[in-house]
């Protein structure tokens, strides 16, 4: 290790060898009270010291240098032991320096992890006066000896601190994966710094800066020197996704999968710790729908991610309880003091200056407000990277009111927006400044964390000004922010946006491209819109090919298709054998022909192949369709062998299941066993399911737990079931509903079973007692259940409480829950709310638009409905003209 490294290194651990002020003050003052038994002791023996002879001196002066030096040698001992520690403890934390050429870096122990380095909201600062007040003994803040730490105030142990650390305890000998999801500004991050710091001291911790997943990465690749935290506050800047907006320095990449998989299930204890608001995770957590049916991750690198492993808690704002502890504590600390004794806002809000930063914007003139607008608005349309100053300047133009015919306004108002110059102003400043990696400059801007939660919500439907619209699609560069830009104005019906900013993706993105046709299509521009798909189709996306075939086939450009379908495209061979099918003029050959236009593809292509082999079924050829399927199921392909599976139980060839079933082929032992239980052979089903749903494999998983189910065998459903099988879970828990086991439905819940929780909502109803039901469901949503949410809502509505139910779910999606924006849609078309349905739109509720359509249908406003299917909106809300 170089003598800089050790230098760097030594000060970390000579930090923490280092005495405290206080500890030597204690001493001083322990020889100063003490003075007065020892110092008359050695006056006296001083005046006889000088009263003896010279002879006699020197024998005394002799003994006393031999006990100073006896006491010297054996302070020199203990100093170079106590040296070799602090060696040792350098030489363990630069372990890891060697890895990827310093990627990772010195890695400190966790309990000397400063609070700014793990990204600890920076708290409100202690009273000007406290040090003056303190010595001058004026304030009962503090009990004798101790001293406030000036950027943090004490902690309060939360109600999730005792879960966290029961956590932590097991997590020290095979690691793990935690994960607080909460809010902004509810001390998800402190909670985490200091019960790691008292469970974890002792564990090395790296603690990359935001969107360095590289270091990560690197770690996982060389293997960590010792148990190590991984400390990924804000989650959601490590993932592949929305939110990950690379800064342009070196490490900027998403933190793998793989990665952290190698890192949590190596020998060496690993603990990922880390934070995530509830809307990041439902966004990256997001699946769609394909033209098939399919579901499919919107995010699957982040997915892949969450599905680890991972242990989720859910940290609220402070609780009655924890304000009691806050003020008992509040003695010793004026910050929580003034905190705890907050009306408007709570505990950890008011001592991370949301007061300060919700004044500083409500108080704001119109031109300030201006700007603090266009930047929320910028993200809330999924602007993530950092706001230029020219974006803000020209988006802010479309919020203003009076004339300014100068941009002298803007350049004051970001000056005071970003004002952090004063004490009391600490942490407050509305805005924030990017720098450049050598904080030399800025990059741009963002919205500080509290002030952005709050009117994301509050400004969820308003509209934009088209003058906005415009800056945003000409200063915003980056593709990522381009390509999210567009699908918001698309969301909200801005088709003349959206077609803006997708003709500009277009030629490089096939997803941007196909968005594109279909507007195009809708407004009956089909030549725009084939030529817009054909480069990507010919490239080989399968969406697009998919949309080029149906624009063809509409178009009756049969030339083409076929030319398509022998040059190698299966969308167009498929669509071209179902039309065969299903025409008019289709007789007993027609099969045969289609089965020929697929064949070539049917041998290589397995989405091919099961397209055919549902065509054979269709028309009686079951043998030709096993044929077919039987070498992708042979290779392990799970939908050929269960749809080869099933031909096969058709056709009672009892025989070759069996062989497969040996084989492994899960889905020929899923089949057999439902036959078997059919026929009363239960148990050998059973032992046919068990082998593959202990491998975890789902078709297994969900036949086994059926199977026990409808054999009464709880406690086998109970023990797979707390072994983690979901299925099981399901299946026991549906079962103690129908024998009303309701104090084992409640066991479950508290052991966090959601299954027990749903069944006993429906269980509380059924006997006549749906005021505890809502109040069970209610006591879910405050813990964080979104399914519970919905569940609640039809619930109030069949009591008739249609307006709870409405305000339960909007409630939700304001807060940015987006998985219950498709109740809420639904809910409001079902009472004709169309006032409500159209704010959805607005705010980019994509299930609120058909059915708004068609409450516009119903009201005899056909014209206007098909024009907001083709044109969409202006930018004022109203249906837009053609362009």
């Amino acid at each position: 290790m170089s003598c800089r490294e050790r230098a760097v290194v030594g000060g970390v651990v000579g930090r923490v060898r280092r005495p405290r002020l206080l500890r030597l003050w204690l001493v001083l003052a322990a020889v100063g009270l003490s003075s007065a038994w020892w110092l008359p002791s050695l006056l006296q023996l001083l005046d006889s010291y000088w009263s003896l002879s010279w002879e006699e001196r020197d024998q005394r002066a002799s003994v006393f240098g031999m006990v100073i030096g006896g006491i010297s040698a054996v302070l020199s001992v203990a100093s170079i032991w106590q040296s070799r520690r602090s060696y040792a403890d350098v030489n363990a934390a630069a372990e890891v320096l060697p890895v990827a050429a310093g990627r990772v870096g010195v890695l400190p122990r966790m309990k000397v992890l400063s609070a700014g380095r793990a990204r600890v909201h920076e708290a409100l600062p202690l009273p000007v006066d406290y040090g003056r007040a303190r010595r001058r003994h004026w304030v009962p803040w503090q009990a004798a000896g101790d001293l406030l730490d000036s950027d943090l105030p004490l902690f309060v142990d939360r109600n999730a601190s005792q879960e966290v650390a029961k956590w932590m305890r097991p997590a020290r000998r095979k690691g793990g994966f935690l994960l607080l999801v909460g809010t902004s500004s509810v001390g998800k991050t402190r909670l985490l710094y200091d019960i790691a710091r008292r469970e974890l001291g002792d564990f090395l911790v790296l603690v990359p800066d935001l969107g360095d997943g590289a270091a990560v990465n690197a770690l996982a690749e060389a293997g960590p020197p010792g148990p190590v935290v991984v400390w990924l506050d804000e989650l959601q800047r490590f993932l592949s996704g929305p939110y990950f907006v690379p800064d342009g320095t070196v490490g900027q990449v998403p933190v793998s999968a793989g990665a952290l998989r190698r890192l949590l299930d190596g020998d060496t204890p690993v603990i990922v710790l880390a934070t995530l608001w509830p809307n990041y995770l439902d966004q990256l957590r997001a699946t769609d729908t394909d033209d098939k049916g399919a579901t499919k991750s919107r995010y699957p690198a982040a997915a892949d991610v969450l599905a680890l492993r991972t242990k989720q808690l859910r940290v609220d704002t402070f609780s009655e309880e924890e304000k009691r502890l806050a003020r008992e504590l509040g003695i010793r600390d004026p910050r929580l003091a003034a905190a705890a004794d907050g009306v408007d806002f709570n505990v950890t809000e008011t001592l991370a200056g949301a007061p300060r930063i919700m004044q500083r914007y409500r108080e704001a003139p119109l031109t300030r407000q201006a700007v603090v607008h266009a930047a929320v608005d910028a993200r809330r349309l999924g602007i993530q990277g950092p706001l230029s100053r020219e974006l803000l300047r020209e988006a802010s133009r479309g919020y203003l009111v009076d004339v300014h015919p100068d941009d002298t306004w803007f350049g004051d108002a970001v000056a005071e927006l970003t004002r952090t110059d004063r004490r009391e102003d600490a942490a407050t400043a509305p805005l924030q400044t990017i720098p450049t990696a050598d904080h030399r400059g800025i990059i741009g801007y963002t919205v500080t964390d509290y002030l952005l939660q709050q009117l994301l919500c509050e400004r969820r439907s308003e509209l934009l000004d088209s003058i906005t619209w415009n800056a945003f699609i000409d200063y915003v560069h980056e593709a990522d922010d381009r390509h999210r830009l567009a699908t918001h104005a698309w969301q909200r019906l801005q088709y003349h946006h959206a077609e803006r900013l997708y003709r500009t993706l277009a030629d490089r993105a096939a997803d941007a491209a196909v968005r594109l046709a279909n507007l195009l299509t809708e407004q009956g521009r089909t030549d725009e819109a084939v030529t817009t798909l054909r480069p990507h189709a010919d490239a080989g996306d399968s969406e697009a090919a998919e949309g080029l075939a149906e624009l063809l086939l509409d178009r009756d450009e049969f030339q083409e298709l076929f030319t398509r379908a022998d040059a190698g495209d299966i969308e167009a061979a498929v669509l071209l054998a179902d039309t065969l099918v299903h025409s008019p003029w289709a007789g007993p050959d027609t099969v045969d022909d289609a089965v020929a236009l697929l064949s070539p593809y049917a041998d290589k292509d397995l989405y091919a192949a099961l397209v055919t082999a549902e065509l054979l079924v269709d028309h009686d050829r079951d043998d030709e369709a096993a044929t077919l399927l039987r070498p992708y199921a042979d290779d392990g392909e799970a939908e050929a062998a269960a749809e080869l599976a099933e031909i096969l139980l058709r056709q009672d060839r009892m025989e070759e299941l069996y062989t497969r079933a040996d084989a492994g082929d899960v889905e020929a032992a899923a089949a057999l066993a439902k036959r078997l239980a059919d026929e009363g052979m239960v148990d050998e089903g059973l032992a046919l399911l068990r082998p593959h749903a202990d491998a975890g494999e789902d078709s297994a998983v969900f036949e086994l737990g059926k199977l026990l189910a409808k054999q009464g065998r709880i406690k086998e459903l109970r023990a797979r079931a707390d072994a983690g099988d979901s299925c099981a879970a399901y299946e026991l828990a549906h079962l103690l509903a129908m024998q009303e086991r309701e104090e084992e439905l409640r066991a479950r819940i508290d052991a966090g079973d959601s299954y027990a929780a749903v069944m006993l909502d429906a269980l509380l109803v059924k006997q006549g007692k749906a005021d505890e039901a809502i109040a069970l469901l209610r006591a879910r949503v405050a813990a964080g259940d979104s399914q519970a949410v919905v569940r609640l809502s039809d619930l109030l509505v069949r009591q008739g409480r249609v307006d709870q139910a409405i305000a339960v779910l909007r409630d939700h999606v304001n807060a940015g829950d987006s998985s219950v924006a498709s109740g809420l849609a639904r809910l409001l078309a079902e009472q004709d709310e169309q006032q409500l349905l159209w704010r959805e739109v607005h705010a980019g509720n994509r299930f609120a638009f058909h059915p708004l359509i068609e409450l516009i249908r119903k009201a005899g406003r056909s014209q206007e409905a098909d024009q907001l299917l083709v044109w969409g909106v202006s930018s004022d809300g109203s249906p837009a003209r053609p362009w």
